[in-house]
């Protein structure tokens, strides 16, 4: 864990004398609730990175919680998040829709093909009127 978190950590900061990230696919990759949590560890850092495509790896409710919690704190360029297909229920789906409230700089979410509910429906109907 702790050699992927600096592999990561150091795409994502510019100045260690690599190409700054600005985009990261890692589409299908296997990732769960865990490699979320290792990801999302290193993306409050980020400074750069502006598309951000998950989908496709079974990150449930639980990643869903770890990925609107970094929305809520990181503000930095992150416009574009696709997490579609990920398994995320109601109850994941009205967390990332509550960090939209407080995040300002993501314009593109795409979370289709979820399991989401009418709660998690009307919670991003309320972050859009918000935001």
């Amino acid at each position: 864990k702790q050699w992927y978190q600096r592999r990561v950590r150091g795409a994502m900061q510019p100045g260690n004398g690599a190409l700054a990230c600005t985009e990261l696919n890692l589409r299908n990759n296997g990732l769960g609730p865990r490699g979320t949590n290792i990801l999302t560890d290193s993306l409050y850092l980020s400074r750069t990175l502006s598309i951000l495509k998950l989908g496709c790896n079974n990150i449930q409710d639980e990643g869903a919680i770890l990925l609107a919690a970094m929305l809520e704190r990181n503000q930095g360029v992150l416009t574009t998040l696709n997490i579609n297909s990920n398994g995320i229920t109601g109850l994941g789906g009205r967390n990332i829709a509550l960090s939209l409230v407080k995040n300002t700089t993501l314009t593109m979410l795409d979370i289709s093909e979820n399991l989401l509910d009418d709660s998690a429906a009307q919670a991003f109907v309320s972050a859009v009127q918000a935001n």
